[in-house]
């Protein structure tokens, strides 16, 4: 999944954002960088990922978001991580829905996977209501969302 993002791109985003330290750090983990290790790096700590993913300017999030869903389809998950796992994406999702972050068809695509996925896995996913809530409902919300705009 070859990323079309050049390090002008990058060093521009750096430069014109508040979040300029946290995108100097976001640069080591994505730019250049191959499928394989990106991937590792989510399985090392998707939360950290996920904050970065958020705080990116939308044509970096849109070009490494897709990797965020390889991990969730892809790889195998520690169970006490899946729920975190999933409120982690359903947040993210919901915010890049919110301001229209997300707007390409295949970017939609890829989320509902996701979703889809979560959702006939959802007892494995929605262990931990007492922490996140019950993620049915918002997985739902999430999912007609993605209808409307696709």
């Amino acid at each position: 999944m070859p990323v079309n993002i050049s390090e002008k791109q990058w060093n521009d985003a750096i430069q014109n954002s508040e979040a300029g330290p946290d995108l100097i750090y976001a640069k080591s983990v994505f730019f250049n960088q191959p499928e394989r290790k990106i991937i590792t790096r989510f399985q090392i700590n998707f939360i950290e990922r996920t904050d970065e993913l958020r705080f990116m300017p939308a044509n970096l999030m849109m070009a490494y978001l897709p990797y965020f869903v390889r991990f969730i389809v892809t790889c195998r998950h520690d169970e006490f991580d899946k729920s975190a796992i999933a409120n982690c994406f359903f947040s993210l999702l919901e915010g890049k829905l919110s301001d229209d972050t997300i707007n390409t068809i295949e970017l939609l695509h890829k989320s509902k996977d996701a979703l889809l996925f979560i959702s006939n896995r959802l007892d494995e996913f929605n262990t931990d209501p007492d922490i996140y809530g019950n993620l049915q409902p918002r997985l739902h919300h999430l999912i007609t969302l993605l209808d409307q705009k696709a």
